[in-house]
């Protein structure tokens, strides 16, 4: 019993140190594996931490300083390779109507390519790429998987400059600024301060808000805010729907707000068009549709685009409008009806090569991310890019079609 109860002791003993040894061992690596998960995390927040000095500073020589509220207000957009000229255009039509200069917008850039044309245009870019869907550089089709996930990232790119403490005012890259619509917009704002936080596009009766379009104020609601349109749970909806149902839908926590009954608009139905959003505080009033006018919506009784071309202008240089927002239209033929309609300032042949282009299907021209008018948009703004009014061809009549452009888009028998 003696010999016995020895051996027991000694396997106990053995026992207990090859215990102690596996969990010293499995300690050592669960050690080391927390320690290189920490240092992973430390290098991803210094990361980070210079993403968002980087931004600061950017935001911060971009933005434009509003005097009596003594807010920084910066123009932002977003764009992929696909529709790089826009952005060109855009900054055109905002230093031809305006003081401000190409250096007071910030473009988010949703691909590489992208992000180095904008750069090479001397205007500031933040590369705004993550995952393969936001990788592509061709045109998304309105309403797939990839233009919902693309039109997402708009929402990022807002989220990261209000984030820094700095106001937005959010522009697609399809918008045209009118006379006086920017100086109108600081106006607004400096009216309306304390009791809204957001003023966003209407393309009411389609759509309540438009996220094309729209000033945000950064504070800790709007922030919040932000968060959620992010956090929205359905990943097959566009940041237009995400916008709709987050601050109007009651499901989700939004109302639609109604200040003006007697003198709303209203539609044979009766239904009435409501004066702002509201969500967990935040106010969405909405900007007057006569003004602030979307590609989609009648203007004094007709479709925006069937007005002429000379309409439209005067519209434009008169401030009858503030902006002319060319959406509600598939992207193939909006280059069109900007040139048809005498809202395209990019100087060159561009418009005319990229059409085209599209006609006979041939991708080659696009293929070059360098631009004719880089060296001297780099040195001297965008002034040598900037041009009047582009002159339609017949081709780019017959692209925009009697439906979208009116009697605009009838073939002129002196037209080039």
């Amino acid at each position: 019993m003696t010999a016995a109860k020895g051996w027991r002791v000694r396997r106990r003993a053995v026992c207990k140190i090859a215990s102690s040894r596996r969990f010293l061992l499995v300690a050592a690596v669960a050690g080391t594996l927390l320690l290189l998960t920490l240092l992973g995390n430390a290098r991803g927040l210094g990361h980070r931490r210079r993403q968002r000095q980087q931004l600061a500073l950017l935001a911060g020589q971009a933005a434009v300083s509003h005097a009596p509220l003594r807010r920084s207000l910066v123009v932002v957009t977003a764009v992929n390779f696909a529709f790089r000229h826009y952005v060109l255009n855009l900054i055109c039509s905002l230093q031809r109507v305006s003081s401000l200069s190409a250096l007071n917008v910030l473009v988010f850039s949703l691909d590489a390519r992208v992000h180095r044309f904008v750069k090479r245009h001397g205007l500031r870019s933040v590369l705004l790429a993550q995952g393969a869907a936001s990788d592509g550089e061709e045109e998304a089709v309105f309403g797939s998987a990839r233009f919902n996930l693309l039109s997402k990232r708009k929402l990022h790119a807002v989220k990261q400059v209000l984030d820094v403490g700095v106001d937005v005012l959010f522009s697609d890259a399809d918008v045209v600024w009118c006379r006086g619509g920017f100086d109108a917009v600081l106006q607004l704002v400096a009216e309306r301060v304390g009791y809204a936080d957001m003023f966003v596009q209407t393309a009411w009766p389609r759509s309540v808000l438009n996220s094309g379009f729209y000033y945000v104020a950064s504070n800790s609601r709007t922030r919040a805010l932000f968060d959620a349109l992010l956090r929205f749970p359905q990943s097959s909806e566009n940041d237009q729907v995400i916008f709709n149902r987050v601050l109007c839908a009651s499901k989700y926590g939004g109302q639609l707000v109604f200040d003006n009954n007697a003198t709303a608009e209203r539609l044979p139905s009766g239904r009435i068009k409501p004066s702002a959003c509201k969500w967990n505080g935040v106010r969405a009033e909405l900007l007057d549709s006569r003004l602030y006018p979307t590609g989609g919506q009648l203007w004094s009784g007709r479709k925006l685009f069937h007005w002429s071309r000379d309409t439209i202008v005067h519209m434009c240089d008169s401030a009858a409008v503030r902006i002319l927002h060319n959406n509600c239209i598939l992207s193939f033929g909006k280059l069109a009806r900007f040139v048809v309609k005498g809202l395209w300032y990019v100087r060159g042949d561009y418009a005319h090569s990229q059409l085209v282009a599209r006609e006979e299907e041939e991708d080659a021209a696009d293929g070059d991310d360098s631009s004719p008018y880089a060296d001297l948009a780099t040195s001297t703004g965008l002034h040598a890019v900037c041009g009047p009014p582009a002159l339609p061809t017949d081709l780019m009549r017959k692209r925009c079609g009697r439906a979208k452009c009116g009697d605009d888009a009838l073939l002129h028998p002196h037209s080039t």
